[in-house]
């Protein structure tokens, strides 16, 4: 068997998250084989290839726990099924508030599965930025780090008429708005909800929003 990646130091020290990793002969050879049309199908070729690799490193109490590829693929089938669940469809918008973590690509796939656009935020924005990026793209959803910006989240919720539900990833649900990561994917375990075939190469994954340092952000 190959041995692990090293781990980034630098991404290590800030994040304690490995990104995504393939070795680099490997995905070039794939990369000239075959033809990925959207990120849907690279995402299902990639864990039907590399499903017992690793892909994610999670430093909990110091010591790393990973991922393969194809735990990464199960968790977004449930959540993509999660997702559904919640009337997430084509066109519509998940939204996320968090730093670097695997269920942060985790939502961003089960997304894309379901022709819905991911719109990064990070947690250091102030709400006032979460509240005006939430509303300018709808989102429906938004999965959020932890309970300190579920209860932000949920102090502006009254402003945002398009929010639907709040994802906690790493805590529990509030009141009937917000529910915890855990139940979203209980809620997929047992649905089945294929990828959507993404005809229009003009299909948006997602939308990038600026600081807005100079006002709201763009």
């Amino acid at each position: 068997t190959r041995p692990r990646p090293a781990i980034p130091r630098r991404i290590a020290a800030r994040h304690g998250v490995l990104l995504p990793w393939a070795p680099r002969e490997e995905t070039r050879r794939m990369s000239s084989s075959a033809r990925f049309e959207n990120m849907n199908d690279l995402f299902t070729e990639s864990v039907r290839r590399y499903a017992s690799r690793p892909l994610f490193g999670t430093k909990v109490r110091g010591e790393w726990r990973w991922m393969s590829y194809s735990e990464f693929g199960k968790q977004v089938e449930a959540a993509r099924a999660g997702l559904a669940k919640q009337g997430i469809g084509k066109g519509d918008v998940v939204a996320v508030i968090s730093n670097n973590r695997p269920e942060w690509a985790v939502g961003a796939y089960a997304s894309y599965g379901l022709g819905a656009s991911y719109v990064p935020m990070y947690e250091e924005q102030h709400d006032t930025e979460w509240r005006f990026i939430l509303d300018d793209c709808a989102a429906k959803v938004v999965l959020v780090a932890n309970e300190k910006v579920r209860d932000a989240v949920l102090g502006i919720a009254s402003q945002l008429p398009k929010l639907l539900r709040v994802v906690v990833m790493s805590g529990d649900g509030k009141g009937e708005l917000a529910i915890s990561w855990e139940q979203l994917l209980k809620d997929g375990e047992r649905r089945d909800v294929p990828i959507l075939k993404i005809e229009d190469p003009k299909h948006i994954a997602g939308f990038i929003y600026t600081s807005g340092t100079t006002g709201n952000p763009k």
